[in-house]
């Protein structure tokens, strides 16, 4: 049964964000940031489905011109670059009815003269293989057609919860009709509470865990299965107590602050031997800066 999600977040400079480089990673094309002169490469990266930019009516723009032009518009270090909806698609429908719902929420959340560069992507390899959705980049200035250039005000009202609501029933309506075309379930857009005012017996909301949660807890998983297969290959080897019973070849998380947990209690509070995960010599971090150009 298809899902109603509709995740809405900014695209910010003040978060590390290029909107060039956000564009690059979603479209899997190749982008030069001009104002840095960076390349952003990654016409290697797989999982692409479908990728299109719709431009105001009568204008015609690729990728590179169009997020140049808006890191040179926008002067703020913190500026806010561009809306990114995050839209789960009807993993019922085929492909190319996927591709027809992304092109109508593209006109749909481009109103207001904006741009809207959206990629449809099939489910991580190591995650759910219904979870295919697609990625909206909309400008945050319509284009002035008497400048030629991008509006000097931004349009409060777009980033209010009303708008939001708004485009999310206008979301659902889209992938509705294409579902009834093929007798399948309907979306239903409506908030929790207005599902459980009306009568529904609905499961809550899951907690949005974000892409490093989900890796973290996936490599876990997958450390566990390796650990349990060797253990069952050892003990098919005759090599007796394995540590089965002692409980290594359960899975064990690490809270936030450090301590070891195993299904919420904690299996300790003396940290003296343990060091920071991905630390080395000097206590320094080994993980790498990136462009912050999300999942």
């Amino acid at each position: 049964m298809a899902i109603s999600f509709v995740r809405a977040k900014a695209i910010s400079r003040g978060k590390g964000q290029s909107a060039v480089a956000c564009s690059a990673y979603r479209s899997g094309e190749k982008l030069i940031q001009e104002n840095e002169g960076k390349k952003h490469d990654y016409t290697k990266k797989s999982g692409l489905l479908a990728e299109g930019l719709l431009c105001p009516e009568g204008l015609k723009m690729n990728r590179g011109e169009l997020w140049n032009l808006v890191e040179k518009n926008e002067n703020r270090k913190d500026a806010r670059l561009a809306k990114e909806f995050i839209v789960a698609l009807p993993n019922e429908l085929p492909i190319n009815e996927q591709k027809k719902i992304a092109e109508r929420i593209a006109k749909q959340l481009s109103s207001g003269d904006r741009f809207a560069d959206w990629a449809i992507h099939e489910p991580s390899k190591r995650g759910d293989d219904r979870n295919i959705h697609a990625h909206f980049m909309i400008t945050e200035r319509g284009w002035n057609r008497e400048t030629n250039t991008f509006e000097k005000k931004k349009n409060t009202e777009w980033n209010k919860e009303e708008y939001l609501q708004t485009q999310k029933e206008a979301i659902a309506e889209i992938c509705n009709e294409r579902l009834r075309a093929y007798n399948l379930p309907e979306i239903d857009p409506r908030r929790y509470l207005d599902k459980i005012e009306a009568g529904l017996d609905v499961p809550e909301p899951q907690k949005h865990k974000g892409v490093e949660r989900t890796n973290y807890e996936r490599n876990q998983v997958e450390k566990l299965e390796r650990i349990q297969k060797e253990i069952t290959k050892l003990e098919g080897l005759g090599y007796g107590d394995t540590g089965r019973d002692t409980g290594f070849d359960r899975l064990i998380d690490r809270g936030s602050n450090g301590v070891e947990k195993e299904h919420g209690a904690e299996l300790g509070s003396n940290s003296e031997t343990r060091k920071s995960a991905g630390r080395g010599r000097g206590g320094r971090s080994g993980r790498g800066e990136g462009f912050g150009i999300g999942d």
